[in-house]
């Protein structure tokens, strides 16, 4: 290695700000390692890698967060339900043994509940920061990197990301046929279509599963990847592809806001 120089990573690498910030980060570690699942959300994670525990008078609301963040990340039903009593299995007694409001303790099958009524709920419902079920966990706003995603300002519109996309829609290439098929507008407007579903910000980062996306825009399943290709080649999202290897870890994808300019759009055409 000597005389070889080292490229300089200087900028790439960012402070710490906090000790619980490193602790958060750890806890996300922890649920990549253990669970293949890359949460962004340092308090859920917290509480997936024991460094948190529900309180007592909110272990319903907790474990049903908790699957519903397993939703969001794009788990599967079955695999979440079984992260989660496994999860249940690790808790103390004075977690699971104390009596709650109605005098009873927190079973097996209450957690298995809580599960499966997050995934049966029409919409998700993702606990926002400032829920009480994430008080024991929460990093505080200024080393929680997910809460700085989710209120950082610029960006664009969903409104005037929509008149943006419009320009895609009627471009064509040199040959004049359309930059976009079909499949690609479809799984594009499904991507806006979950963000709006989960309450977040247009380009906000998603992890979906192929089967879920092929869901909310009406294309075969097996076509889903060719065309979050297509889309990310134009530079219109971030891509990185789920490992089926690891029980099918949900894709990661961000759509580029602002939406850029097409190539070749020619005003007009359509």
């Amino acid at each position: 290695m000597s005389g070889e120089s080292v490229p300089c990573c200087r900028g790439l690498i960012q402070p710490l700000r906090s000790v619980t910030e490193l602790e958060g980060l750890e806890s996300q570690g922890y649920v990549q390692r253990h669970l293949q699942i890359p949460m962004d959300k340092p308090c859920a994670a917290a509480f997936f890698a024991g460094r948190a525990l529900p309180v007592v008078g909110m272990r319903s609301q907790t474990f049903y967060a908790l699957a519903a963040e397993l939703r969001r990340m794009g788990v599967q039903l079955d695999r979440a339900v079984t992260i989660i009593l496994n999860l249940w299995k690790r808790q103390p007694p004075k977690v699971t043994a104390a009596p709650g409001a109605d005098g009873r303790p927190f079973t097996l099958k209450a957690a298995e509940d809580c599960a499966r009524s997050a995934y049966r709920a029409r919409s998700l419902k993702s606990y926002g920061c400032n829920s009480p079920v994430w008080s024991e966990a929460c990093v505080g706003a200024e080393a929680c990197e997910f809460r700085s995603l989710l209120t950082r300002g610029g960006g664009q519109s969903r409104l005037a990301a929509h008149d943006a996309f419009l320009r895609w829609m009627a471009a064509r290439d040199a040959e004049g046929k359309k930059c976009l098929t079909e499949g690609d507008i479809r799984v594009y407007c499904a991507l806006d279509s979950i963000e709006a579903r989960r309450g977040f910000k247009p380009g906000t980062r998603l992890y979906a599963s192929w089967r879920e996306i092929a869901q909310c825009s009406g294309i075969q399943r097996h076509k889903t990847g060719e065309v979050l290709r297509r889309l990310f080649w134009h530079g219109l999202i971030r891509y990185k592809p789920g490992d089926n290897s690891r029980r099918g870890m949900a894709s990661e994808i961000e759509r580029v806001i602002p939406v850029p300019q097409p190539p070749q759009y020619l005003e007009g055409t359509g």
